[in-house]
């Protein structure tokens, strides 16, 4: 499969609190860990599968951030989610 990244991504290792909206408009709350992110999107590590499309948000680095869930693929020991974020979203490296 074709990498379709713009933005190169920093290696993460680090467990966050991620909300999101399911696609019926339900609230939902997990502990996952960032694997890696750039300025327009991120990689999640999960216990449970997120639903593509989903509206999620988390804090990191003192960002807020927010996205959709792009994919949602199976691991051995869990789900690796990739992560869009809004257009008016980017993450920023703290200095």
């Amino acid at each position: 499969m074709k990498d379709r990244r713009f933005d190169s991504r920093l290696t993460r290792s680090v467990a966050i609190d991620l909300r999101w909206l399911d696609t019926g408009g339900s609230p939902h709350a997990i502990r996952v860990q960032l694997s890696d992110i750039s300025p327009t999107g991120a990689a999640l590590r999960s216990s449970s599968p997120i639903p593509v499309d989903s509206l999620v948000s988390f804090r990191y680095e003192n960002q807020t951030l927010s996205g959709k869930v792009r994919h949602c693929g199976r691991l051995p020991d869990g789900f690796l989610l990739g992560l869009e974020f809004d257009a008016d979203c980017q993450w920023t490296a703290a200095k």
